[in-house]
């Protein structure tokens, strides 16, 4: 990867991300890509900068890339810490987010990109932690996701509060879940990110 350009990283990236969120997301009447689409463009529209919208366009990425034999040999071995045993045998990182950050930080994205996807689901523990009437009012299919009803200590929170990126962090989530459940919007396309995602790229 390090003798690639930031356009061949991108086109590489691109390549295998397409296809992937071509399929559909679970429950919703949408595409993965159109969900991260729409989440890309509420950062957008919010006045977000270049990292955190990229955070958002990127949000689901590591639900794809998970199995660890896709990974290149380079990559695997910061993984192995991560992993999980699926039921068909086959290695699998744990937390989609830190996945995603990982996969993320070999095509050689911003650091910020790569915390706020790292803390996805940390970040969903804390909501469900302070914030009950949010989970609430999700709509079943979101809900039952288990990362919203895992209660952080108040040692964990309060360490989470203080952390520079917490309300970005926070925000990211509620996009996603904006996303998911409220725009039918047509948001641009992939390829309309192609020179941010290229001047994001750090070789």
């Amino acid at each position: 990867m390090s003798t690639l350009t930031a356009e061949e990283r991108v086109t590489k990236l691109f390549k295998k991300y397409e296809p992937a969120y071509a399929h559909d997301y679970p429950a919703r009447d949408m595409t993965y890509m159109s969900h991260a689409l729409q989440t890309a463009q509420l950062a957008k529209n919010e006045g977000a900068d270049e990292e955190t919208i990229l955070a958002a366009l990127f949000l689901n990425v590591g639900l794809f890339s998970r199995p660890i034999s896709d990974w290149t040999k380079d990559v695997r071995f910061e993984l192995m810490k991560y992993l999980l045993i699926d039921y068909n045998g086959r290695e699998h990182v744990a937390d989609s987010g830190i996945c995603g950050s990982r996969y993320l930080q070999y095509f050689g994205f911003p650091k910020k990109t790569c915390e706020l996807l790292e803390s996805n689901t940390l970040t969903k523990n804390y909501i469900g932690t302070v914030d009950q009437a949010y989970v609430n009012n999700l709509d079943i299919g979101l809900a039952q996701n288990p990362d919203w009803q895992m209660e952080l200590s108040d040692t964990k929170k309060s360490e989470f509060e203080k952390d520079p990126l917490f309300k970005e962090k926070v925000q990211l989530v509620k996009w996603g879940v904006t996303a998911a459940t409220k725009t039918k919007d047509s948001p641009p396309d992939l390829d309309t990110y192609r020179d941010m995602v290229i001047r994001n790229i750090q070789i």
